[in-house]
């Protein structure tokens, strides 16, 4: 054989040739060999494209591998090694070798505990993993109860509410029957408006009412009757208008709701109030008004209950003993029911895990059909809430049972092992509900619907609540290092998860759950912006401020996100990872009036929450060493000079003017 000249490799054989495993010269239409035997010769150009794995999903594998590892380690210590069978030994024997010689498989969790800088006085550490509960007593002498989860309970002062709340100046001059309210042509047409918006932005995520209805509810040129389902429709469609006109509708849909909701409850309870009160709520989380929010979240709930809307499947009834009462018209009924249910679910789910509290239906009291039967040709929208639903509400993940278990007042109370299991069992629901979803809604390159982009914001949320109080365990405990990688892997998938959603919408639209989603992830990211390793912090850094530029961004329609900025610019200050912020966002907050008492547990000392910068001269920290060229590379630094910000220096005794003028030389 001519090894002087070696034959090159061609990009694609025929089929015959693959077959027979024959060298192919790739020549088209036909090879060389095809075409001294006059055979067929085909070739296949469109392959099946293999799935590539999930990155993500195989460290969190390979971390949850070596946890239960570890644990199984510690209870073979308990027992004599001729009880536990050779090949467990065997492996067990294996993975300890690996780790005593060079620790290779946990090189990167080990990474990111010694950058962290872990010890028990660190302020980021203690914050973040400290199960505080807020309780928030408002000028009017109003009481709000708060929880860890929410991400509002940190040890920081909180601005006032009362510029944050939307108040309406409707008043009561058109409280009418539910039946006898009319609109007019003009308003008809701006209805019609708050009906497509709500189709558009509302709809497609939370499910509340069937594309049908809808449909026909925005052709309909005139009102001549509005029932309470819809004020609510034009309620919450008119969060997502600019225009006056529309919002002053949306207002007065909502004042009339509130005043005729009771009323309906008493006389009229059927299905249709459960979905105009989910609606209602659904409305209160945007504008941030939690008390009222709550309050809809339960009515929605008990009054689900009270229909049997969570047991009933309505395959067994008498349809003689059918009675046209609570909803139970007919049988074509059932799929409103089903719909009902699981939109409100889901919104117990997530008002549950915005505000910090206990779901007012726990699923196992469930028992009924899965959202997919509830309409015989479903949509790409209804497709894709179901794993959404799934994710807050079905035993399939266990969300809020997990967080139940890892946010309960006595946790801290609980052993190590029992801590861990909890961790471990929580841990293999979630990864259970991701290995179970549909093809059609993982993460592809051409993944275009929000739907599916919010899907994996909220399992990502998930992964970082139920690892934040882990982090303060010892830190050479399995439980530590676990929740340290997790809650890093997950950061950054949220961060990559805001990147591909600025490609296809703005974020003006986004539903309100959705600044939860991003402000866990930030918290994370500010956490791991304290590192003393400069290339995690660099990457932390920028990761965060993509973070808060989407809040910046979410601001304009939600306030629920400028007050997350709030949180994050004082949680910056108290750890002293001001750097982390943007130019515009870094200046010290002055102390608000007349600030809350902060929520601490026994063994916290008072902390100081009045923030003052401290000037170079008076700054005891080392001085900081010049940056590198690959460190400027690796902090994603601003393309010109005109856009410099202070992150791009280790403190602000790097930044002199003579730094500046020879870097723009």
């Amino acid at each position: 054989m001519d090894t002087d000249n070696p034959r090159a490799r061609v990009a694609m054989a025929c089929e015959v040739c693959r077959k027979r495993k024959r060298k192919c010269d790739g020549a088209m239409p036909k090879c060389s060999w095809c075409l001294v035997k006059d055979t067929d010769c085909n070739y296949v150009v469109d392959k099946p494209k293999k799935r590539k794995p999930d990155p993500d999903y195989i460290a969190t594998l390979e971390a949850q591998a070596e946890a239960l590892k570890a644990e199984v380690r510690r209870l073979g210590t308990l027992v004599t090694d001729s009880t536990m069978p050779k090949h467990i030994c065997d492996i067990l024997e294996e993975t300890h070798d690996t780790e005593n010689a060079a620790t290779q498989v946990d090189t990167d969790t080990q990474q990111i505990s010694e950058e962290m800088d872990y010890t028990g006085d660190s302020p980021a550490i203690h914050d973040i993993s400290e199960l505080t509960w807020r309780l928030r007593i408002d000028e009017s002498g109003e009481t709000t109860f708060i929880g860890p989860s929410g991400n509002f309970c940190f040890p920081v002062s909180h601005p006032p509410r009362g510029e944050m709340k939307q108040k309406t100046n409707t008043g009561d001059s058109y409280i009418r029957e539910p039946a006898t309210l009319r609109l007019d042509p003009n308003t008809s047409k701006v209805a019609r408006h708050l009906v497509s918006l709500f189709i558009t932005f509302v709809n497609p995520i939370h499910q509340f009412v069937d594309v049908t209805t809808l449909r026909s509810l925005e052709a309909n040129p005139y009102f001549d009757a509005v029932d309470i389902l819809t004020c609510t429709i034009l309620a919450a469609g008119a969060l997502f208008s600019d225009d006056s006109e529309s919002k002053a509708l949306g207002d007065k849909m909502a004042h009339y709701a509130e005043s005729a909701i009771l009323q309906i409850c008493r006389q009229r309870p059927c299905v249709e109030t459960v979905q105009a009160l989910s609606i209602l709520c659904w409305r209160e989380l945007g504008l941030d008004n939690e008390n009222m929010a709550w309050m809809y979240n339960s009515m929605a709930a008990s009054l689900a209950l009270h229909l049997g809307l969570t047991v009933s499947s309505q395959e067994n009834l008498d349809k003689s003993g059918t009675r046209e009462i609570a909803g139970v018209r007919a049988p074509s009924s059932q799929p409103l029911r089903i719909r009902a249910l699981w939109s409100t679910l889901l919104l117990d789910g997530i008002a549950t895990s915005m505000m910090g509290r206990n779901c007012i239906i726990p699923w196992r009291r469930v028992e009924a059909s899965t959202f997919a039967t509830a309409t015989l040709d479903p949509s790409q929208d209804e497709i894709n809430v179901c794993p959404i639903g799934n994710l807050f509400s079905c035993p399939a993940s266990d969300h809020q049972l997990n967080l139940a278990h890892s946010y309960a007042f006595r946790f801290n109370k609980l052993d190590e092992p029992e801590r861990f299991n909890l961790l471990l069992e929580a841990r293999e629901h979630l990864l259970s509900f991701y290995r179970q979803l549909d093809p059609h809604i993982q993460l592809q390159k051409d993944t275009s619907s929000p739907q599916v982009i919010f899907l994996h914001m909220s399992y990502n949320m998930s992964q970082l609540l139920i690892h934040r109080p882990y982090v303060k365990e010892p830190v050479d405990s399995a439980a530590h290092r676990l929740s340290l990688r997790t809650m890093s892997i997950a950061a950054s998938a949220m961060v990559r998860l805001l990147r591909r959603y600025e490609k296809i919408g703005l974020y003006d639209k986004v539903p309100p759950f959705v600044v939860h989603n991003v402000l866990s992830a930030a918290v994370t990211l500010l956490l791991m912006a304290t590192a003393k390793q400069s290339s995690l912090r660099s990457r932390s850094i920028s990761r965060f401020r993509v973070c808060i530029s989407a809040l910046e961004a979410i601001g304009c329609r939600w306030s629920k996100a400028r007050q997350a900025i709030l949180i994050l610019r004082q949680l910056a200050q108290r750890w002293r990872a001001s750097i982390a912020l943007p130019m515009h966002q870094s200046f010290p907050l002055a102390p608000q009036p007349g600030p809350e008492p902060l929520v601490m547990t026994a063994e916290d000392e008072p902390t100081d929450t009045t923030y003052t910068y401290t000037g170079p001269e008076n700054d005891a920290s080392p001085a900081a060493e010049p940056l590198t060229a690959e460190q400027w590379d690796a902090m994603e630094a601003a393309s010109a000079w005109q856009t410099i910000d202070h992150v791009d220096f280790i403190d602000y005794g790097q930044m002199d003017l003579w730094a500046l003028h020879y870097a723009r030389s």
